[in-house]
């Protein structure tokens, strides 16, 4: 519940309760629905018809039930959180309607905390799904400290602790003083690059009903398939200039690496699976490269007894600090344990990484 209904609000969309449930954590936006639909039998009857209603509008299906308003709130509450998501502009208000009708001492306790605050109640346009205004920056962020210390009070649902507790009264607030959460624009975006920062006062201007947002998510699915190509880009190029700097580290100190039996060839092939990890395999190469510079001198023995003793000081000392570098490309190298999705992006890049590095 934040920039995403103040911007849709301040555009006069009729999407603000519908945005109040798509950036809810899906569990309390599931608890909501429930509660409102269990509620449905003892409600006010306009708000009753209200719901069943928007559920007959919005297209529902639920198998054995040729009305789906009919169906449990077990079976509906997933399949109206979906429609939602989908872009319904019904549902949200009715079943909002509602459920602030199932808690009466917290609707009291978050107007009493409007009223002490100096802060008029009002309702939303709970049918055409608008919030009427959007809260002050300060005048919020009170609001929202007043609220989390009252949260475990008497007026809370004995239930509802914790998070839980914070979110319903959020949203009772909300609903009582029927405004959006405050923010200042694009805070939450924090564009830094002066060229998105144009895009984004020149999308803003453009009024609701102008027919470039009609191609909206088009664009957003184009951009995303662009960042995915450049980053894909961005490593592939890292990866060629890694095996060419383990080329010339091979070259200038092959002897070297041979008599520490260190075979840079496997450096590459774990590289390849941490590409997350440029910085710290850069570095490492830099810093392996400084320490055979300066073991090279004292590798080969001394002309003198005395001139070997001082050689083999300094020969340990340059072999313990190249080896402790092993050790820890060795360690950043290691593969680590990835979710479904990242393994997915990370076979993606690591496919055209490879494919680029030889040349």
């Amino acid at each position: 519940m934040t920039t995403e209904i103040a911007t849709a609000n301040e555009a006069g969309e009729d999407a603000a309760l519908r945005e109040v449930f798509r950036h809810m954590p899906e569990p309390f936006a599931l608890a909501v629905i429930d509660s409102a639909l269990k509620f449905r039998s003892r409600a006010s009857k306009n708000a009753c018809d209200a719901l069943n209603a928007a559920i007959k509008a919005s297209g529902l299906r639920v198998p054995g039930f040729r009305d789906a308003s009919r169906a449990n709130s077990q079976q509906l509450g997933p399949l109206a959180l979906d429609a939602i998501a989908a872009g319904d502009y019904r549902l949200p208000g009715a079943l909002l309607r509602i459920w602030q009708e199932t808690q009466p001492a917290l609707r009291e306790q978050m107007a009493q905390l409007l009223r002490d605050q100096g802060h008029d109640t009002a309702n939303p346009d709970y049918k055409r799904g608008y919030l009427r205004d959007v809260w002050e920056s300060e005048a919020w962020d009170e609001l929202l400290q007043e609220a989390a210390s009252l949260k475990a009070t008497a007026a809370l649902k004995a239930e509802a602790t914790g998070e839980q507790a914070f979110e319903e009264a959020q949203l009772m607030l909300v609903l009582t003083s029927a405004k959006a959460p405050a923010v200042e624009p694009n805070a939450a975006v924090a564009l830094r690059a002066p060229l998105f920062q144009r895009w984004a006062a020149q999308l803003e201007a453009l009024p609701a009903d102008a027919p470039e947002w009609d191609d909206a998510e088009n664009f957003i699915a184009a951009v995303a398939r662009l960042v995915r190509r450049k980053q894909d880009l961005l490593i592939m190029g890292y990866l060629a200039q890694l095996q060419d700097a383990i080329d010339q580290v091979r070259e200038a100190y092959a002897d070297e690496l041979r008599y520490l039996e260190i075979d840079l060839d496997g450096w590459f092939d774990a590289a390849l699976g941490r590409p997350d990890q440029r910085e710290q395999a850069e570095a490492l190469i830099e810093e392996l490269v400084r320490q055979l510079k300066g073991y090279q001198p004292v590798r080969a023995q001394g002309a003198s007894l005395d001139d070997e003793r001082r050689r083999a000081r300094a020969r340990t000392r340059w072999e313990n600090a190249i080896l402790r570098i092993v050790a820890e490309w060795s360690e950043a190298m290691a593969p680590r344990e990835e979710t479904c999705m990242e393994a997915d992006d990370a076979s993606a890049a690591i496919e055209g990484g490879s494919a680029a590095a030889p040349a």
